[in-house]
Parts: structure tokens; C-alpha cells; sequence
């Protein structure tokens, strides 16, 4: 895998460095770098083989308000070309209904789609079902396909509670193992 974009509409702040190794100190300074802008470069000065991008936009969401049409569906189509574009699709984000997308469009294009979220005292790693020619009949449905439980906005919770400020630092590097070694294990076919 040598094609990686970063889709996120966030500046990286001082909490994101301790649990995300692509940032550092100084991203975090002047109100923080562009977070997929700043990962793209960072994997770049990692690797300079790696054809790697960073788009800052959001991720439309089920549940939330649609303020301006045209942005909405402005990043809806570039969402869209994104998962066109890619064999497989992470979902690295920090609330459920913000997966909920990426995951129907996924599914929908027949892609490998790996999914890690955090907890505060708990993390899973899945891969969400994709088409098997050889094998309809075995066909994995994705997360919301099975889900009983519409996503819904969760930014109208207190303040205190915003998932993404209630992960730790710790179990972060070592949830992201499991899921690439599952998505580079369906790769190379180990993997039904």
C-alpha cells in the first residue's frame, strides 16, 4: 500500500501528538497545523515513496444540521471520488455517526473498509463486510447494515463528554495493529 489519504476537518492540538505519532510539539503551535494536511507530510518525510495526501473537509454526518448545501455535497462528491479511488478505506474517527457514511459509501463500492475506535476504557477493531464474487452467498454485512440503533449527533452532549477528549494515550498505537495486520491479511489473501 503506497497510496494514503488523510480525510479530516481538524487542526491538531496538544492532546493529538501522545496518541497520534504523525504529529509533533511544534504542529500543535500558531492554533495547530491542518491535521490531514500535516499527517500527509509527516508520512511523506517518514517514507518519500509513499503517494500521500491530506483533504481538510468534513465528513457529512447523519443527524447533523445542513447549514450550507453546497459545501455539504461539495464534500459529499469528494468523499465519494476518495472511496472510488482506494482499495480500502480506515476508518480512524472519533465519533460513530461520522463513520456511519464512509461506511455505506464502502460497502456500497465493494471496498475494504477497517474500522478502529477508542473508548475510554475500550477499543475494537472490525472490518465491515465487502462483496465476494466468488462467494455472494458469504458476504459480510457492514456495522450499520446490522445496526439496531440509528447514529445520531453526539456533539450535543456536554462538553466534557466529546469522545475524542476521552481517549488515553496509551492504547492507541497498539488498536492500530491489529486492524492493518487484518487489512494487509485480506490483501494478500490469508483473509476470507
Amino acid at each position: 500500500m503506497r497510496k494514503i489519504t488523510f480525510v479530516d476537518n481538524g487542526s491538531v492540538s496538544f492532546s493529538n501528538p501522545v496518541r497520534q505519532p504523525l504529529f509533533d510539539f511544534k504542529d500543535c503551535l500558531g492554533g495547530g497545523a491542518e491535521k490531514a494536511v500535516r499527517a500527509a507530510e509527516s508520512l511523506k518525510e517518514i517514507y518519500p515513496g509513499v503517494d500521500s495526501n491530506g483533504y481538510k473537509m468534513s465528513v457529512p454526518m447523519a443527524g447533523h444540521p445542513i447549514i450550507d448545501e453546497g459545501t455539504v455535497k461539495s464534500e459529499f462528491e469528494t468523499l465519494q471520488q476518495l472511496v472510488d479511488e482506494h482499495d480500502a478505506i480506515f476508518l480512524l474517527m472519533d465519533t460513530r455517526e461520522s463513520r456511519w457514511l464512509p461506511t455505506v459509501m464502502g460497502k456500497a463500492a465493494g471496498k475494504i473498509v477497517m474500522n478502529a475506535a477508542l473508548g475510554f476504557d475500550s477499543f475494537v477493531v472490525m472490518r465491515h463486510g465487502a462483496k465476494d464474487t466468488a462467494r455472494p452467498e458469504q458476504e459480510l454485512g457492514c456495522y450499520f447494515c446490522n445496526d439496531v440503533v440509528a447514529p445520531a449527533d453526539v456533539s450535543l452532549s456536554p462538553e466534557d463528554t466529546k469522545p475524542s477528549e476521552l481517549t488515553s494515550s496509551g492504547p492507541s498505537p497498539s488498536q492500530i495493529e491489529p486492524l492493518t495486520s487484518s487489512a494487509l491479511s485480506l490483501v494478500q489473501g490469508s483473509l476470507p
